[in-house]
């Protein structure tokens, strides 16, 4: 099978798409192990190069063609097999989706509802460690979500705007037999907020050419405050059962095992 550099691992993320496969150097190979599909046409053009060990879900084997048992889990849902859950867990968080954080001071609207702010660009293992602490996570970003199932925390899953793509989570969740019960806010915006340099300059332009959407008026604000506020006290959220989670979690583990001998020297 070639040398390792000589190997691109495909591993997690939305990207079995063709703007991603331009990418890679059309003479490695590509081997694919959890990754997605956006659903996009056209289809991931693949050749010889590109080997599937498994995909994200059900959803991506279908828009690729692939045989129902290449649908395995999200990687991210092994985490639990590495990581002692902590014994003790106090609060709520929330994550907001990384196209939201320039709409609105979100670690703002997170402290005056009461809730643990988990930012989207933050250390990954820093960020692992403050979900773990945690008793219930609001996601609007997925992979919070899937960590939180991982590691058996419930959690609420947020639509805020178009850039939280549903197809993703059915993919996932369908793999553990569990529908995604979106709960929806508005979606907040406000340029004065905006974390960079570029953006505010595009809300300048946008509001030069009379297009700019105005800020959200404060009746939503409060709205929005409110039902994170409601979510964090009384809603369940969801979790799927243990047998499902070790269902996934042993065939994806079973899948890498058969992909490293497949790559080991000889």
């Amino acid at each position: 099978m070639g040398t390792r550099d000589d190997i691109v691992l495909v591993g997690m993320g939305t990207i079995l798409e063709n703007w991603f496969a331009k990418r890679l150097a059309p003479e490695k190979r590509k081997l694919v192990l959890g990754s997605g599909g956006g659903m996009t046409l056209p289809v991931l053009a693949t050749d010889d190069t590109w080997t599937f060990y498994g995909v994200r879900g059900p959803l991506t084997a279908r828009y690729l063609g692939l045989e129902p048992d290449r649908a395995l889990t999200d990687p991210a849902m092994c985490i639990g097999r590495w990581i002692e859950a902590h014994t003790q867990r106090r609060g709520v968080g929330f994550m907001p989706h990384h196209h939201s954080l320039a709409r609105w001071d979100w670690p703002a609207v997170c402290a005056q509802a009461g809730l643990v702010y988990l930012d989207p660009h933050a250390d990954p293992l820093e960020t692992l460690h403050r979900i773990n602490g945690l008793e219930k996570v609001i996601a609007e970003a997925m992979h919070t979500a899937i960590v939180a199932d991982a590691l058996r925390i419930p959690w609420v899953p947020l639509r805020i705007n178009q850039w939280n793509y549903v197809a993703k989570w059915d993919d996932w969740a369908s793999t553990l037999g569990l529908p995604v019960h979106f709960r929806i806010v508005p979606e907040l915006h406000d340029p004065v907020f905006g974390k960079d340099a570029v953006t505010r300059m595009s809300w300048r332009l946008r509001a030069m050419a009379g297009r700019q959407t105005p800020a959200s008026p404060r009746r939503v604000v409060n709205f929005v405050r409110r039902e994170l506020m409601r979510m964090a006290e009384s809603d369940d959220g969801q979790l799927s059962t243990d047998a499902a989670l070790g269902d996934v979690v042993d065939r994806f583990l079973e899948r890498a095992g058969q992909l490293r001998s497949d790559i080991a020297p000889g």
